[in-house]
């Protein structure tokens, strides 16, 4: 095996700097990987938190894509930064950030502090994001939250010259009836 094949990171997006955005700051990404794990690869509900990343019934192209891309990446061992737009998150709302955490948590995870975990919102359906932690002990990216509603860190939305604020139960509640779970779908896909 070709050992560039077997990185996650592409030797040219090593060094980047992050979208401007309520996390700022240059974002070094830590070397290359040689592997993705999907470790939560199942849906959950919680309606005390007001996050559900089940898909509906008929599904979003988009969103089907973006797991159909994320599970043959892992397969391939081969994701690119390019595909994602990366935030390291910092504790800028302490609400928002254990509110976050306590969903990751909801997987059986023992994250502590948001600053292990980062963002990647998928660059063709900014809905989709992804929350990984980085394992160094067997240098891999690990996968511990798929969000397909945008309900992990809901943000306000620009909409032309218009700013539209975020609206976490009217989000939530949009969604919160969805019934396929990513299971099944990242079975079949």
């Amino acid at each position: 095996m070709n050992i560039q094949e077997n990185k996650i990171f592409s030797k040219y997006t090593t060094n980047f700097k992050a979208r401007i955005n309520r996390y700022p700051g240059d974002v070094k990404i830590f070397g290359e990987f040689d592997g993705m794990l999907i470790k939560n690869d199942f849906s959950i509900k919680c309606d005390k938190l007001m996050f559900t990343n089940f898909l509906s019934k008929y599904g979003n192209k988009k969103q089907k894509d973006f797991l159909s891309q994320i599970k043959q990446d892992s397969i391939d061992k081969n994701v690119l930064l390019n595909k994602f737009d990366i935030d390291i998150l910092r504790e800028i709302n302490k609400k928002e950030c254990a509110r976050l955490i306590s969903i990751v948590n909801t997987y059986g995870e023992s994250i502590s502090k948001i600053g292990d975990l980062i963002k990647c919102k998928y660059k063709a359906e900014k809905s989709c994001q992804l929350y990984v932690k980085i394992n160094h002990v067997d240098n891999i990216v690990e996968v511990v939250l798929i969000d397909v509603h945008h309900l992990g860190l809901p943000a306000d939305r620009k909409v032309g010259n218009r700013i539209l604020h975020k609206d976490l139960q009217k989000q939530y509640d949009a969604v919160k009836n969805c019934q396929q779970d990513i299971a099944d779908f990242l079975k079949q896909a």
